[in-house]
């Protein structure tokens, strides 16, 4: 029988009562992540730095999974401003410089906080 576990690491800020992760089997499944600090302060106003913090964010979470960035399978990018997609997709490229990962980018009408810019969730392998 698969079991599903639950990953988490004190390097990102979560609310209580949230996943960060959760691993069934060979595969992780990654919660939205946005360009918070673990100090709760978000990262400067833009995209671009948000983008970043995000993915910091992710990378924190998948090393405590025992995976990287390299084993992401599926990006999701969700983004306030259509202003922004090119210096999200920027960001992108230098986590994911060789075989990026497929992905999703998603204009959305808002977060559920003001200076949430954008938001990305993955699928990782684990090995």
């Amino acid at each position: 029988m698969v079991r599903k576990q639950i990953i988490f690491t004190d390097k990102v800020p979560t609310k209580p009562h949230y996943s960060q992760a959760t691993r069934v089997g060979d595969t992780l499944y990654l919660a939205g992540q946005v360009g918070r600090r673990l100090d709760w302060s978000f990262a400067a106003g833009d995209a671009e730095e948000q983008t970043r913090q995000a993915l910091e964010n992710m990378k924190a979470i998948l090393e405590v999974a025992g995976t990287s960035l390299e084993n992401v399978v599926k990006l999701t990018v969700y983004f306030r401003r259509r202003e922004d997609m090119e210096k999200i997709r920027g960001v992108r490229k230098t986590y994911f410089p060789k075989e990026p990962p497929p992905s999703t980018l998603l204009q959305v009408a808002g977060f559920s906080e003001e200076p949430i810019l954008v938001e990305l969730d993955a699928i990782a392998l684990v090995s």
